[in-house]
């Protein structure tokens, strides 16, 4: 089985195409080994491509997290996809339309900098932050979660979610080197 790990915007995903998966077995444990760092490629998460049913985009892509779960969209993982069909020749053309969970996106070479090496605009959509839409639990439905108390590990934290294909919490701080990110970031997620 062959397959790329390309880097964008320091997320590293491996991409493949989809029909050679048939002989796989179970995906979601296949994504769970690659991207395992210490026995296997190692990677944020994995794209799969494939034939478009849309006829509105040219191809398909599967966007997998480390835990094998499949996600609605990633803004690097599908540019990572469009990378490399530019580097296997798979398409030619400035512009791109992904077929995704989270509908089609379009992409825009915008430089060739290097052999393999991409620059690309990417139209994922407009962030949704209304609290049932996230979804994020909170005690009342808000049509905005903006510096929204949230108490997290013995703390509270101020954050701002949003839908953006899938998912975020964001933490405005002035001091990075204050804080333990890290361990910020376990006990939101």
């Amino acid at each position: 089985m062959q397959f790329i790990k390309l880097h964008g915007h320091g997320n590293d995903y491996v991409v493949c195409e989809a029909k050679p998966l048939t002989e796989v077995g179970s995906l979601n444990e296949f994504v769970r080994r690659i991207c395992d760092r210490h026995y296997g490629a190692g990677a944020d998460g994995v794209a799969v491509l494939g034939e478009a049913e849309n006829s509105n985009a040219d191809f398909s892509v599967r966007i997998f997290n480390p835990d094998g779960s499949e996600a609605a969209m990633s803004g690097n993982g599908t540019r990572a996809a469009a990378a490399y069909l530019h580097y296997q020749s798979l398409w030619t053309e400035d512009e791109l339309r992904l077929q995704t969970r989270a509908g089609v996106k379009r992409y825009c070479l915008c430089d060739r900098i290097s052999e393999g090496h991409y620059r690309f605009t990417a139209e994922i959509g407009r962030p949704v932050f209304e609290s049932i839409a996230i979804p994020m639990l909170t005690p009342e439905p808000r049509a905005r979660v903006l510096n929204y108390p949230l108490a997290v590990g013995g703390e509270t934290v101020p954050v701002t979610a949003l839908l953006m294909c899938n998912p975020n919490c964001c933490v405005f701080i002035e001091d990075f080197d204050s804080v333990e990110w890290r361990r910020l970031g376990r006990v939101i997620e």
